[in-house]
């Protein structure tokens, strides 16, 4: 870290893996760790308790943005399946605006309710709200 805890530091360490056994891709894996957490750092807050973790690390980015990233790469392949070879063609129709714009106003309530500490959100709900918008 640096002299401000608030913005992380790569440190390309390679240090020892957290888990108990370390494979020969421990260091390879830990400098993979702190790439993504440095790159994250500017997409999101990256707050442990609204982020997921996984094998003991925690995934660069927060739930409802890991469900915004995976549900706009889950978009383009929909999109590419049904439009195989031709390119899409003007702006969707108004009933998919519509749904977009209510997925939106979801998260945004999600959000905002909880943000104002009127009820407290789950990680759960954070993924759901970021994968309808995405």
């Amino acid at each position: 870290m640096g002299s401000n805890p608030a913005i992380p530091t790569m440190t390309l360490s390679g240090g020892p893996c957290r888990t108990a056994r370390r494979s020969p891709f421990s260091g390879a894996i830990q400098v993979l760790s702190e790439f993504l957490q440095w790159f994250g750092f500017g997409l999101c807050h990256q707050l442990p308790e609204r982020s997921f973790f996984g094998g003991g690390y925690q995934l660069p980015v927060c739930a409802r943005d890991t469900g915004i990233y995976v549900g706009f790469m889950v978009s383009l392949a929909v999109v590419a399946a049904i439009h195989r070879r031709e390119r899409p063609r003007g702006f969707p129709r108004p009933a998919v605006w519509a749904l977009l714009g209510i997925l939106v106003a979801l998260m945004g309530a999600d959000g905002v309710s909880s943000y104002a500490g009127w009820r407290e959100t789950t990680n759960a709900l954070r993924l759901a709200t970021g994968l309808g918008v995405g």
